[in-house]
C-alpha cells in the first residue's frame, strides 16, 4: 500500500481535524481537542516533492487515475480510509 511520506504520520493521526497545506514548508494542523490550529514542520524538501506525493495520492485513490499538474491543479478527492483531499494545485 502507498504511503505518503511524511504526510502519513499526520493522516494516521486520529487527533487531527484539518490538514492545511500551503507548500512543503508551510503546514497548519487543526487538532480536535484544546491545541486548535498549530504549525507543523515541513512534510517535503520542495514544493515539487509536495506535488508528487499529491498526485501518488489521487493516482491510487481511483482506478482511474486523477491527474495533479500545472495544467490540472484543482483535485477533490476521497482518500481509501474516508478522508477527503481537496484544493487547488499549483
Amino acid at each position: 500500500m502507498y504511503r505518503a511520506g511524511e504526510l502519513q504520520d499526520l493522516l494516521d493521526d486520529n487527533d487531527i481535524e484539518n490538514i492545511d497545506i500551503n507548500g512543503c514548508d508551510e503546514v497548519w494542523v487543526t487538532y480536535a481537542d484544546d491545541r486548535g490550529k498549530v504549525r507543523h514542520s515541513p512534510i517535503a524538501a520542495a514544493d515539487e516533492d509536495l506535488m508528487g506525493i499529491v498526485a501518488n495520492l489521487a493516482a491510487d485513490a481511483s482506478m482511474n487515475a486523477r491527474p495533479f499538474t500545472r495544467a490540472n491543479p484543482e483535485l477533490d478527492l476521497r482518500l481509501p480510509d474516508g478522508s477527503r483531499l481537496s484544493g487547488p494545485g499549483p
